[in-house]
């Protein structure tokens, strides 16, 4: 087959690019349901007196249904609706052990309690003894003549009586996680998740109980957006080191209203002072940095966040600190991403740091980036940042002195020698425009059979060509990306055999 150009190739990469911004259904098929469903239970765990449990109910039908004496509960107790109750179509309603604690891991007030809450908050009867189990219980919605309408066990079978449960129970949760029902992801839309898979009442309705476990952990207070395509007026792909730098300061210096930045990791300095130039010339800038917890951050990172705060900008740190009391939505905040003006979004691989970014282009780690001009896209974007910058969660700090995430020690004098090499750095930047884009999020999107990583990868007829840092072995659990990968690694694997066995032994199986 005939070699592409280096611009050919370019092109191909930008039309089908794929931004970034870190598996076989069973059970029943997407058949629509056609009475309310319990979609959610989160068991509690991250608030000691187990206040923080709550329940989502979802009604999938096209008709508005009365509540008035319908209950939830454990099969033993259970909790009754006021007079009046209802869930209108196609809407959810959330239950908690207490409004409080609902609250304080959701930043947001539930629609019932079904223990203690605020005065104006509707109490269902007879609750105050129902309180889930941690690692195993049984959740039971029941009409108001008592017949069961759905049910979940986890951890344990349930109580005999408690509904028309079929086979073993959905395994345990991990600490903190919720437990969620299972999704129809080759109807994932532009504007929300798939529907529910027909109802079983089996451990094949929940994903931590499928056959097509994604791997995500879903915790409170984590995102669920669509997968829209748009057609971008542009896009521009670059690289890492060949002109990284240049691309994200292009940005910086072009943005006339706003820059709201999203990374990782952040040490590069020259960019922190273009931030707030920007901010000098009238810029409404904001960062949202990763901090893991307080132990993990240092200085450097310390310095980019004064220098942009100092010039009159606004700095937040998402953390995932258990120990210190803010467990995280998600491990890490691993986005590389600049929305600018509501009309571009830079994402890129490189962390925004001297190898990332280099300023000299002989020197730095291989990457890739992408410009994207759309203002649709930008609006979807901007709506990811504001989920992540909010402060509800309590996993978002603000830049603060006086606590550790204020700025640096002091005397502290940030690293700023341009780092040089002997690398060529032969890519130039290439434009192609009219082009489609379709944005995935992490956690929510890249595990998705049909539309995620693995749909891509299913998907191709002539080529695979992968440049990543690492392949986690889990991903082995994946049907279709074994499909698609066992192609690519089968061709490889005899050219790697003389590599070291430690290395490459897995890939054995990941292959056959």
């Amino acid at each position: 087959m005939k070699k592409d150009s280096w611009r050919a190739v370019a092109a191909k990469v930008a039309a089908a690019v794929i931004l970034l911004a870190g598996c076989t259904p069973g059970g029943g098929g997407p058949a629509a349901n056609a009475h309310i469903l319990i979609a959610e239970h989160f068991p509690g765990g991250r608030l000691a007196d187990g206040s923080d449990q709550f329940i989502r109910l979802y009604n999938p039908t096209g008709s508005s249904i009365e509540l008035a004496g319908w209950s939830i509960g454990d099969g033993i107790v259970q909790a009754t609706f006021p007079a009046g109750a209802r869930l209108g179509p196609k809407q959810s309603i959330y239950l908690a052990r207490n409004s409080e604690g609902f609250d304080a891991v959701m930043g947001a007030r539930p629609q019932y309690s079904w223990a203690a809450g605020a005065a104006t908050l509707p109490v269902l009867a007879g609750g105050e003894a129902l309180r889930f189990g941690l690692s195993n219980g049984t959740v039971v919605l029941r009409d108001a003549e008592g017949e069961p309408i759905d049910m979940l066990a986890y951890g344990a079978p349930p109580p005999p009586g408690a509904g028309a449960w079929k086979g073993a129970p959905v395994p345990s949760p991990l600490a903190g996680e919720i437990i969620d029902r299972a999704r129809d992801d080759a109807a994932w839309s532009a504007l929300e998740p798939g529907p529910y898979r027909r109802d079983t009442d089996t451990a094949a309705d929940w994903k931590q109980g499928s056959a097509w476990v994604d791997g995500r952990v879903y915790r409170p207070g984590q995102t669920w957006f669509g997968i829209p395509t748009y057609r971008a007026e542009s896009v521009t792909a670059y690289a890492s080191p060949d002109n990284a730098y240049e691309a994200v300061a292009d940005v910086i210096d072009g943005a006339r209203r706003s820059i709201d930045l999203n990374v990782y990791d952040f040490t590069q300095v020259p960019i922190a002072q273009k931030l707030a130039a920007a901010v000098r010339r009238g810029v409404e800038v904001r960062v949202l940095m990763e901090a893991g917890s307080p132990r993990q951050l240092y200085d450097q990172e310390r310095y980019m966040a004064q220098v942009v705060m100092e010039a009159g900008g606004q700095v937040r740190w998402i953390v995932n600190d258990p120990a210190g009391g803010a467990p995280g939505r998600y491990v890490y905040n691993h986005a590389k991403y600049i929305v600018a003006d509501g009309r571009t979004t830079l994402v890129q691989s490189e962390n925004f740091v001297r190898h990332g970014l280099s300023q000299d282009p002989s020197f730095g780690n291989r990457g890739w980036g992408a410009i994207v001009t759309d203002t649709s896209l930008a609006t979807y974007m901007g709506r990811v940042f504001e989920a992540d910058w909010s402060t509800a969660y309590g996993d978002v700090m603000e830049y603060r002195a006086g606590t550790p995430y204020g700025p640096p020690a002091p005397g502290f004098v940030p690293e700023t020698e341009v780092l040089t090499g002997t690398y060529p750095h032969p890519f130039p930047q290439f434009t192609v425009r009219g082009v489609s884009v379709t944005p995935l999020l992490s956690p929510e999107h890249t595990l998705l059979e049909a539309k995620g990583i693995q749909g891509l990868l299913h998907s191709a007829k002539e080529s695979i060509l992968i440049e990543q840092q690492y392949v986690q072995v889990h991903c082995a659990k994946f049907p279709k990306t074994i499909s698609a990968m066992r192609r690519l690694f089968s061709c490889l694997f005899d050219l790697f055999r003389h590599w070291s066995q430690g290395s490459w032994s897995y890939q054995k199986e990941f292959v056959r």
